[in-house]
């Protein structure tokens, strides 16, 4: 390989081979100007760690270091676009076929320079730019701050070290940033010293890691702080003894010790860490959009110990978390302690709804799924909180309604909709948590139906729930005592009807012979079960079986049946055409020409007689006003 030799001044400085590699650098350091045409940098011996290089300026030709196909190193493609736009993307041997002649794979730039204080890059380099000496590549990420730098930046670890991290722990594009204070004192001044900086008018996606190693308090701090969520910023504080008050500052301090507890003392990590359970509804999302794992992993952490705090509550807010997460993990003797603070455990109720608290019907609805019979009913019989219910004039169950339903805590998917204080997974269920057995779970229905519902209506939403949860047997021994009829009635306005009309939907997507039960009950009842939302319907695309059974004993809505069909012959479905017309349920005239409207169109020949078979089946047995022969196909 041919290497060529440049002048810098009046020594011969750089060694660059004939593929535009810097091979070495001689010169005496202090401003050193990489020459146009340099495309890559040689990874190891190009620069003496004793030379004093003070700035490196880069051309618009670099590119970084040339990508060895065996090194572990992550590289980088540079696509160049019809009229010179370029794009920059991740290599992997994956997408290696679907390269261009002009597309350049390399590595970002890395280098050990102990004396550099700035960096300066050409304005038309494609890769990167440089802000107050620091280089960035171009409008993503910080990728190195000068070892001299004047400002107080410190990267946690270069770029390939970091992407050779796990990709659980590394969601941003580029690795932290440390920003060191040497303030006591966390002000206002000393972090509007910190947003001036020009790199922060970037959309940088590094964390800002703000370190104050030695601060030990909060100064006063106005509401101008409210940047901080915006550029992606923690506080590590290791000395810091902060309140509980719901702050900004606050929340950044508690992810901070989240983001590097091993900084902290016992003492404080035991303060920081009820402080996170505190705070965990807000905290926890806060960590999965920042893209922090590492804090999402502490808090997993801290569920998987099932403590409840010890901490005193300073506020009704607090004591009905405290007493959710007792009926959670706890004792008796731990409920009772949380029933013994000064605090209401019911809320107070009021008609905006703004203003709701739900603690005791959270404190219920959680023993119903998590917690268990014996606590629900040591809640009940407990004193304080006994009390408390006798208070108040609208009966708890109506509390379930206004917020949630019954079937939402014993039913196939939780509904925790209503503030309980925890973290709500994709699934409805607090902290990941798996609900107690069914027959747990009605064992805690039948204690609260009975002590809130009169006897008849509990019996019906008893054997409603025995039904859709499969306890067949129950269900038999129930309906002998409940007009299905009478109850549907009486429930079918408002909130009963959200409860009925979710618990048959959910019901009809992860059990759905449970709502043939069902069906029948009411039907041995004198009375149809009402499907009357598609979104029942919907769920019984992939059980034709079911479809077969409840469609001839089931009040399904016309509209819902044929879009279901129009759904069906789309898809070539035959097998649930076939279920629609022998469920035994029969069609009008226009229904049915619907029905041969979407066959035809679909264009399947089988499904088309199929159903002109059935029309002819159903003119000799109901002597029809219309013939197979009057329609057009």
């Amino acid at each position: 390989m041919a290497v060529d030799t440049y002048q810098q001044g009046h020594s011969m400085d750089f060694e660059i081979s004939d593929d535009g590699t810097l091979m070495r650098y001689s010169g005496a350091g202090g401003d050193v100007v990489i020459p146009e045409g340099v495309k890559f940098i040689e990874r190891d011996g190009v620069f003496d760690r004793q030379t004093e290089i003070t700035t490196l300026s880069l051309p618009s030709t670099l590119l970084g270091h040339k990508h060895d196909p065996l090194s572990s190193c992550q590289a980088h493609v540079l696509k160049v676009k019809t009229g010179g736009q370029v794009k920059l993307k991740l290599y992997s041997k994956a997408n290696a076929g679907g390269l261009g002649n002009s597309d350049a794979i390399f590595e970002f730039l890395e280098l050990d320079l102990p004396s550099l204080e700035n960096y300066i890059v050409d304005a038309n380099n494609p890769v990167y730019i440089a802000t107050d000496g620091v280089l960035m590549v171009k409008d993503r990420f910080v990728l190195d701050v000068p070892k001299q730098s004047s400002l107080p930046f410190e990267m946690e670890c270069n770029y390939q070290e970091y992407m050779a991290l796990d990709a659980s722990l590394r969601t941003f594009e580029g690795p932290a940033v440390w920003v060191k204070f040497h303030h006591k004192t966390i002000s206002l001044l000393a972090l509007e010293q910190f947003i001036k900086t020009t790199v922060l008018k970037y959309n940088l996606s590094n964390l800002k890691v703000l370190y104050f190693p030695d601060a030990t308090k909060l100064g006063k701090l106005s509401q101008r702080t409210t940047w901080l969520p915006r550029i992606r910023s923690v506080i590590v504080a290791p000395k810091l003894k902060i309140d509980d008050s719901d702050s900004t500052i606050n929340h950044l301090a508690i992810m901070g010790y989240g983001y590097r507890p091993d900084l902290y003392a016992q003492e404080l990590a035991v303060r920081y860490q009820e402080l996170m359970q505190d705070f965990e509804d807000n905290l926890y999302l806060d960590a999965i959009d920042y893209g922090i794992p590492s804090i999402a992993n502490v808090y997993k952490s801290l569920w998987e110990q099932h403590e409840v705090s010890k901490l005193i509550p300073n506020s009704e807010e607090q004591a009905c978390k405290r007493l959710i997460e007792a009926v959670l993990y706890g004792s008796m003797d731990d409920i009772s302690r949380v029933l013994s603070y000064n605090f209401s455990f019911l809320g107070k109720f009021k008609e905006d709804r703004e203003d709701y608290t739900h603690g005791g019907v959270a404190a219920l609805a959680v023993a119903c799924r998590y917690g268990g019979y014996d606590k629900i009913k040591f809640l009940l019989e407990h004193e304080k909180f006994n009390c408390a219910l006798n208070e108040i004039n609208q009966s708890l169950i109506d509390r379930f309604k206004d917020k949630i339903s019954l079937w939402q805590v014993i039913g196939f998917v939780a509904g925790f909709a209503w503030h309980v204080f925890f973290y709500i997974n994709a699934d409805g269920e607090i902290r990941d948590l798996k609900p107690i057995s069914i027959d747990e779970r009605f064992k805690c229905l039948d204690l609260l139906a009975h002590r809130f519902y009169e006897p008849n209506d509990a019996l019906g939403w008893m054997c409603f729930y025995a039904c859709l949860m499969g306890r067949e047997e129950l269900a038999c021994k129930l309906i002998e005592q409940v007009n299905f009829k009478d109850f549907y009635k009486k429930n079918a306005v408002k909130t009963g009807l959200l409860a009925i009309e979710e618990g048959i939907r959910d019901t009809l997507e992860f059990s759905p012979r449970n709502v043939v039960i069902l069906a029948k009950a009411f039907k041995d009842h004198g009375c149809k079960l009402p499907l009357t939302r598609f979104s029942q319907v919907r769920n019984l695309y992939a059980h034709p079986e079911i479809i077969r059974e409840l469609f001839g004993i089931a009040n399904v809505n016309i509209s819902h049946i044929i879009n279901l069909v129009d759904h069906a012959c789309s898809n070539h479905a035959k097998e649930v055409i076939e279920a629609v017309f022998e469920s035994g349920r029969h069609f009008s005239p226009q229904a049915m020409q619907s029905f041969l409207n979407s066959a035809t169109e679909c264009g399947d020949p089988e499904i088309v007689s199929f159903m002109l078979d059935y029309q002819s089946r159903y003119r000799k047995q109901d002597d029809g006003s219309w013939s197979r022969q009057s329609l057009t196909l």
